[in-house]
């Protein structure tokens, strides 16, 4: 295929000849998906494919339908996590005692992050390979814990606390920003208001702004790939890299704004 971008008219022919794809084209929820997206997607399908990632079309745009799905159940949680004590699968409404008197999490910054993080859990799927990540803003770890959840990508610790459907999720609000100490002194909650060696895939804890933009360049080894959600937050805190360590590996930076 041309490596240009395709024309309106083929993505409509596209759209036509692939029933996925004009499914997936509409959105979902709040995702609204442009033409240059949808040029780009195309594209990048047709690449899987060729490249034997994937068996066919429809099995990119099936995936791709899955994040979108993924990623809206993501904001819900993580407003959840922000304002609720308890969540109702069944979708009727909170009572008033279900929400939490005081508030806390850094919501805006965290909701920006869920479909950055769900967009790396896509890639991972689509191609077959498993990327390391780190977080520029440690303190948007909701985004990160409530698409951990919902896709099962939890270390043993948590799937004992917050799997199981409606009771784990509402103890994983509760935990959030919750405090509560063991009789040692040591965090009851396998839960933290960073990333944490608790959060499955964690590597930094991102909670000093900036830190991972220097660092990020430099980590991993020959042979690995790093994806690093950089944010706009404070970027005077960190120096401009310059250049990377001569045979280093691949590094994917995702910048994202709070």
């Amino acid at each position: 295929m041309s490596q240009l971008l395709p024309s309106l008219a083929e993505l409509e022919q596209h759209a036509q000849a692939q029933p996925e794809f004009a499914s997936w084209r509409q959105g979902y929820g709040p995702f609204e998906h442009k033409l240059e997206t949808q040029a780009a997607v195309f594209r990048l399908a047709h690449q899987l494919v060729q490249a034997g990632h994937q068996a066919d079309l429809a099995a990119v745009y099936r995936l791709l339908q899955a994040i979108d799905r993924i990623a809206s159940a993501g904001l819900w949680l993580v407003v959840h996590m922000t304002y609720a004590e308890r969540v109702r699968l069944d979708g009727s409404a909170l009572a008033a005692e279900d929400f939490k008197p005081r508030p806390e999490g850094h919501t805006g910054g965290a909701l920006n992050m869920v479909p950055a993080y769900a967009g790396y859990l896509g890639l991972n799927a689509l191609t077959g390979k498993t990327r390391a990540w780190m977080m520029g803003q440690g303190h948007c770890v909701a985004a990160i814990e409530a698409l951990n959840v919902l896709t099962d990508n939890l270390h043993p610790e948590q799937a004992q606390a917050y799997g199981g459907g409606e009771e784990g999720l509402n103890r994983l609000l509760q935990d959030f920003y919750g405090y509560r100490l063991a009789s040692d002194g040591s965090p009851l909650a396998p839960l933290g208001s960073h990333v944490n060696p608790h959060t499955a895939g964690g590597i930094a804890e991102g909670g000093y702004l900036g830190f991972a933009e220097l660092e990020y360049a430099h980590m991993p080894l020959p042979g690995e790939t790093l994806v690093a959600f950089l944010s706009d937050g404070r970027p005077r805190n960190s120096a401009v890299v310059t250049g990377f360590r001569a045979g280093g590996a691949p590094r994917i930076a995702a910048w994202h704004c709070r």
